[in-house]
């Protein structure tokens, strides 16, 4: 692998405090000669813009605002202070271009010019040896620093690594003079200038320098890029963290000698403290360097179209290699010291890695080791059969296997500075710098060749690759059922397992058969069970390892090294493999009061498991060669709520509901295939589909009581053998090719659902079976049942055993509201560029490929966004029924029972008194980070857009509304135009300015939000007004009318009706039947 083809730095644009000549200014013959005589000078102050792309969300007008800018004179001479802060006030966001004038009162002599911006950052002073002194404001401590040791003693709190932005405070900035006759002229070592001495004319009047004063941000931004290299290698990224982050940096920028690098004795000696981190002992780094940060998994990496991004912002972090440590190019650059280690299943010892890096700190830990680095976890899938000797090496001889690899790569930051050597040397990550490195993956050979031979070819890259003789069984997150076959010698001869599994804190638990985990770690091996059965088309139903109804023949990895009894050996060599939710909980209430687990095991990278395992272990226990007959990798739960801001307790339509709730998702539909229909049309609550499904499980048509037991049995939802009637088999998948979509027929890891029991119709082409059988067709509500188990084996479904359910709309308005937090949403439109029909009436109903069924009888159009509808209200003659369910879970509930309403807490909130939504639980990445300023082209402004745009369709972190508000009434034969773009010229007019600074139309998802809490309630009733009334946003949908994504066919916008919103296409807002159009308006404006 070539693991960095291309890295480079683009220096940040800089914020410059510059001399503007004045052509009035009177002549000022200056003395050059006078120290200490009061004399004033000016400074005219321009701030400039800067662009910067970044997928965590900075803006421009982020990037660039000034909120209060101080400005301060010292002598080099005295070191005091020679003026007071000067203080500009109340700047104006993204006030770039705009020239100030300050005046400074100060004293002639050498000094010292500064300036500090966005003085409300929180920062600390430091004691001599690096103990922090006092902490606050920026602005409260520079108050208090009179002398220059006093103001180069302040540090500033490092900010979020993903989104740094607070825009109460702005982003921390500092700076220094440079005698430059241009205002964009700069120096090029700035850690060099800042102390460059600045001589002050005495003068008799007010004097202009002929100089600048630059300002810096003190963060940089870290951009990584992935791609494949290799044809036939997919990659797919899993998560990052980042190594060795900053808690402080020096409010000014300290001097970096190269003198301290030729050594670690030389470090050691060094009285220079370049980064505060510096200060750091080996048993106090916490203190100065958070070691590792959160694991940012797959929601904060995005798909590009030729690889995946992902990127952070953080302080300065400066840092060189060792001059005595031979760091001549990049593979010297993550070798580590080797620590050695007792081996309990290789003789002797093992020499494992120490996290020292030569290049750093030589042969022991030094403070110079803490440079940045970035741990990236990425799955390399080979797309063919590779064949692979029995040490997976590569030869047209051998078995063929699939492939697969796991690997954990480290790159520390720098490798920009320089050429050679030079640039091998360079661990910097300096500030108001945007860093972008290219990481191109070819294979994970290396791995191989390091697990079978001494040595490292590539330090820095780790981790798993497997070969699989059997199957790779990629697991959902939601229980799972499926046969395998394992002999008799595959049981006794040499078995082996391994399992990985992500602990809470994003540690890999690593599980081998010799291995005896502790109580704790338990769960971490205890997610898979086994059964013997009957046949290899037949499933064994389930039985719980211990407990009630335990009948012994269920077993786990552990018992399979002890040897199994002959109940659990299977007479035909057929197992069945029962794969637990990936869930950690031991409690029926998993509230916990108010104290989920949840939060430890969504959105993680998957938990893994090979079977019938030889493998081989590099010496220093970093990578492994592994040769399985089987290989199952589950994906964790995902969600759109903010795992580190957990919801509080509210209560809903006179229920209360805890705090700590939120809504898991599985990742895809394992039913697509299936036709779907309804005999049961009774459950009606909008936001609870697990009271829905539990209704219909109650064979009524009235609302259900608190019942601990459904009426319907495990084998009234799941089609059991029809010989023995005791055993569900598996759910075949189905073939489909139609609607620009295509599946193989097959054998799926789930329970066949029960066949469907109503009348059937005639079928339509619109149907993913055109001809329709009651095998080829499932009752719509029951679609999700098959992800659930009857957990303690008694054939009763308890409410417990309810986990999984087909959600009601309100749930799945929500989970599209959080799109961005999810690595599989409802909707991927970079996998779907066209629709096999047109989005025009009549035609956009066909795509029943995108049509989401929900459990209280409504039909999501995904292609659409956020459209709804009754089941077949779209009235064709042979209506086209959805495709799709997506099956959620409810997090941090009680699930002892099942009652009617809201049993989850929203991940927004509304304040009814203040008109203001906030996106409060939300993931930070499905919440938009820059705030616009109101409609249009224009910087900072929202323009029209499309759904799939997430730069613009997402809701601010909070947003006001104002009133519902009439703009047109449309007529038939009223001689105006009536198409999309007349809407498009109302929305040019800004009717939404007369409300004042900021506000601008909706887009789709603020517009949803707001039909979701019935604010468009107030709009007139068709029926008795004879309007069909229409709030709209400035969003489209992303189809043309020709069903293209990036064809030129008009794309309609989207609005709101009383009960829904839908596209306003050409038969939506024409004048008929007696009927006229109203277009209405509710203005939003974006808030902190």
């Amino acid at each position: 692998m070539k693991r960095l083809q291309h890295i480079y730095a683009i220096l940040l644009g800089i914020i410059m405090l510059g001399a503007q000549a004045c052509t009035d200014e009177p002549v000022v013959n200056p003395d050059y000669t006078v120290s200490g005589k009061p004399v004033t000078i000016k400074i005219a102050l321009s701030l400039p813009e800067m662009k910067v792309t970044s997928r965590a969300d900075m803006g421009e007008n982020e990037l660039n605002q000034v909120n209060s800018i101080w400005v301060r004179t010292y002598s080099s001479t005295t070191r005091r202070a020679t003026s007071e802060w000067v203080k500009k006030e109340n700047v104006n966001h993204n006030d770039k271009h705009e020239k100030h004038e300050i005046t400074i009162n100060t004293l002639s002599g050498y000094s010292y010019i500064v300036a500090v911006a966005n003085v409300e950052n929180e920062g600390a002073v430091l004691n001599a040896d690096g103990t922090i002194k006092e902490v606050g404001t920026l602005g409260t401590l520079l108050e208090k620093a009179d002398t220059w040791e006093q103001f180069c003693a302040i540090v500033v709190d490092a900010p979020q690594l993903y989104h740094p932005y607070d825009a109460t405070v702005g982003l921390p900035m500092s700076g220094c003079y440079y005698g430059g006759d241009n205002i964009t002229d700069h120096p090029d070592t700035w850690q060099n200038q800042n102390y460059e001495q600045v001589f002050i004319p005495g003068a008799d009047d007010a004097k202009t320098m002929n100089g600048s004063i630059h300002l810096r941000r003190l963060v940089s931004q870290i951009k990584f890029k992935l791609k494949a290299g290799d044809k036939g290698v997919k990659i797919i990224p899993q998560s990052f963290s980042v190594i060795n982050v900053p808690r402080y940096s020096w409010l000014y920028e300290r001097k970096d000698s190269e003198d301290k690098y030729a050594s670690a004795d030389a470090w050691k000696a060094s009285a220079e403290f370049t980064n505060v981190g510096d200060y750091a002992s080996s048993g106090g780094i916490d203190t100065y360097y958070e070691l590792e940060s959160q694991s940012f998994t797959s929601e904060y990496i995005h798909e590009e179209e030729d690889g995946y991004v992902f990127d952070f912002w953080q302080l300065e972090n400066k840092h060189s290699a060792l001059a005595s440590s031979s760091c001549n190019e990049y593979v010297d650059r993550e070798k580590e010291n080797k620590t050695s280690v007792e081996n309990p299943v290789k003789d002797g010892k093992t020499e494992n890695n120490s996290d020292i890096y030569i290049s750093l700190s030589g042969n022991e830990w030094i403070s110079n080791n803490l440079a940045t680095a970035v741990r990236i976890r990425c799955r390399v899938e080979y797309d063919n059969q590779l064949n692979v000797d029995d040490g997976g090496m590569t030869g047209d001889d051998y078995k063929g296997v699939i492939r697969t690899g796991d690997a954990l790569f480290t790159v520390h930051l720098g490798y920009c500075e320089g050429t050679g050597e030079e640039r091998a040397s360079d661990f910097n990550c300096r500030r108001n710098t945007q860093y972008t490195y290219n990481v191109i993956v070819n294979s994970v050979d290396n791995i191989v060749v390091e697990a079978n031979k001494n040595g490292e070819p590539q330090p820095g890259m780790e981790g798993f690759v497997s070969d699989i003789t059997g199957a790779v069984m990629e697991l959902d997150c939601h229980y799972m059922t499926f046969n395998i076959q394992l002999t008799e010698d595959d049981l006794t001869k040499d078995f082996g397992y391994v399992i990985q599994a992500p602990r809470a804190d994003g540690t890999l638990f690593t599980c081998e058969e010799t291995d005896t985990p502790s109580k704790d770690d338990a769960q971490y091996v205890n997610w898979i069970e086994f059964r013997p059965t009957t046949a290899e088309n037949v499933l064994a139903a389930y039985k719980p390892y211990e407990g009630n109804n335990s009948d012994g023949k269920t077993f786990r990895l552990t018992d399979i090294k002890n040897g199994l009894n002959d109940d659990r050996k299977s007479g035909n060599n057929w197992y069945t493999v029962f794969i637990n939710e990936y869930a950690y909980e031991n409690n029926l209430d998993e509230n916990n009061g108010g104290k989920p687990n949840w939060p430890d095991y969504v959105n993680h990278d998957p938990r893994r498991a090979w079977i019938k395992v030889t493998q081989r272990i590099s010496a220093d226990g970093e990578s492994r060669y592994i040769r399985s007959k089987y290989a199952f990798s589950q994906r964790s739960i995902q969600t759109y709520y903010d795992v580190n801001h957990l919801t509080k307790e509210t209560t809903n339509d006179g229920i209360t509901i805890p705090g700590g709730t939120a809504i898991g998702v599985e990742h895809t539909n394992e039913t697509l295939g299936y036709n779907m229909r309804r005999t049961f049309t009774a459950a009606n609550d909008q936001s609870n589909g697990r009271y829905n499904v539990w209704w219909w499980l109650g064979n009524s048509t009235t609302a259900p009581a608190e019942e601990k037991n459904a009426v319907k049995k495990w084998n009234d939802v799941l089609y059991y053998d029809t010989q023995q009637k005791e055993n569900p088999v598996p759910m075949p998948v189905l073939a489909v090719d139609k609607q620009n979509f295509k599946q193989d027929a097959g054998t799926g890891l789930l329970p066949r659902l029960a066949n469907y029991t109503g009348s059937l119709d005639k079928g339509t082409e619109y149907d993913p079976q055109t001809s329709i059988t009651v095998n080829n067709t499932i009752e719509a509500i029951n679609a999700c049942m098959n992800r659930n188990r009857d957990n303690n084996g008694d054939g009763t479904i308890q409410a417990d055993e309810l986990r999984w359910y087909v959600p009601a709309m309100g749930k799945y308005l929500r989970i599209i509201l959080g799109r961005g937090a999810l690595t599989t949403p409802i909707m991927d439109y970079d996998e779907n560029k066209n629709l096999k029909y047109g989005v025009d009436a009549g035609q956009s109903g066909k795509n029943s490929r995108f049509l989401l069924y929900s459990s209280d009888g409504r039909v999501l159009w995904a292609m659409e966004g956020m459209s709804t509808s009754n089941w077949n209200e779209w009235g064709e003659d042979n209506p086209a029924a959805p495709w799709q369910v997506r099956c959620i879970r409810n997090l941090g509930s009680n699930l002892s029972t099942v009652t009617k309403g809201e049993k989850v807490v929203k991940a927004f909130e509304h304040d009814e008194k203040t008109s203001v939504i906030r996106m409060t639980y939300y993931n930070p990445t499905a919440v938009r980070q820059n705030s616009f300023s109101g409609n249009g082209n224009g910087e900072g402004q929202m323009p029209v857009h499309t759904i799939a745009d997430q730069k613009y369709n997402r809701a601010y972190k909070a947003f006001e509304y104002g009133p519902l508000t009439q703009w047109e009434i449309w007529r038939l034969n009223d001689g105006s135009t009536k198409n999309t773009n007349r809407l498009l010229d109302l929305i040019k007019n800004e009717k939404c300015k007369n409300l004042g600074l900021g506000w601008r139309l909706p887009n789709q998802k603020e517009l949803s939000i707001m039909r979701n809490l019935e604010l468009f309630d107030e709009l007139p009733n068709a029926d008795t007004d004879r309007l069909n009334a229409y709030a709209i946003s400035c969003t489209t949908g992303y189809y043309g009318t020709d069903g293209s994504a990036v064809s030129d066919a008009t794309k309609y916008l989207l609005g709101a009706r009383k009960n829904a919103v839908t596209l306003l296409n050409h038969d939506n807002i024409q004048p008929t039947g007696g009927y006229d159009i109203g277009i209405y308006y509710r203005c939003v404006r974006d808030v902190e």
